[in-house]
């Protein structure tokens, strides 16, 4: 039998690991200085450190959402975003960024980026 989604599967995977439409994760996380990650410009409603927490509470609620039925996922929207603009550590920075990507939040990381004049 013929898998007909593989095409799918080979058009999704490049779609999610290439910067086709978007910037990937990995450039919009790397080389932020660390007296950035807290920072809100002007005019922007988060910090880099809020934007990619966000993304990491967010996905990891959706995973324990699929693989555990009994899950409680965090009240919205105060639980899927961090206390403070400033990460606590650059360990909880690195931890953050082991999450996944999401184009969305992504874009919003190197819009904030380019408003403190830090994207390439």
């Amino acid at each position: 039998m013929t898998d007909h989604l593989k095409p799918l599967r080979v058009d999704l995977l490049a779609l999610l690991s290439s910067e086709n439409a978007h910037a990937t994760f990995d450039a919009a996380v790397k080389g932020l200085p660390v007296e950035l990650r807290g920072k809100r410009p002007k005019g922007a409603e988060h910090s880099p450190w809020e934007l990619l927490e966000h993304l990491r509470i967010a996905q990891w609620d959706i995973i324990e959402y699929a693989f555990h039925p009994k899950h409680a996922s965090p009240e919205f929207p105060s639980g899927y975003w961090p206390k403070s603009p400033e990460p606590p550590d650059a360990k909880a920075w690195d931890k953050s960024a082991g999450a996944d990507h999401n184009a969305y939040h992504i874009g919003q990381l190197v819009l904030v980026r380019r408003l403190l004049s830090c994207w390439p």
